[in-house]
């Protein structure tokens, strides 16, 4: 009789993790920047003396790390696929801006190009990434 592992995760069982856990830090993530970019009057965020600007660009950056993640999961990258996630989340970043009044907050032009410039360097990095991962799972394994 052949004992298993019961902490052990088959690799399709891991593949299925790996996916519902990146999916689920992209909504948990997508939900705390849409509360923290539309909440009125935020406090100092932990001190960091960061300026608005910088963390526009931090928090579209790990956007589109995150975005860029769960679709790598699920196809294969491409120029265009960076593309289209590129057009998507600076399009969420200008409506993003433009829905803070509201709240009493202000949209402001340069608020966005901090988003923009977020999402390009997160979609490069991810393809970059994935061209890596990639070139090297297509290297012969060395025995």
């Amino acid at each position: 009789m052949q004992e298993t592992n019961p902490v052990a995760i088959q690799p399709r069982q891991r593949g299925l993790w790996l996916k519902t856990t990146a999916l689920v830090l992209l909504a948990a993530y997508w939900i705390a920047l849409v509360v923290g970019t539309h909440w009125p009057r935020p406090p100092e965020l932990m001190g960091l003396g960061a300026s608005d600007k910088t963390l526009h660009l931090i928090a579209y950056f790990g956007l589109a790390i995150l975005v860029g993640l769960n679709w790598t999961l699920r196809r294969a990258p491409s120029w265009q696929s960076g593309l289209a996630i590129a057009g998507l989340l600076i399009a969420f970043g200008a409506l993003d801006e433009v829905t803070q009044p509201p709240f009493g907050r202000d949209a402001q032009f340069a608020d966005w190009l901090a988003d923009c410039a977020g999402v390009v360097g997160g979609v490069v990095i991810c393809l970059v990434v994935a061209a890596l991962v990639s070139h090297d799972s297509e290297r012969p394994q060395q025995t």
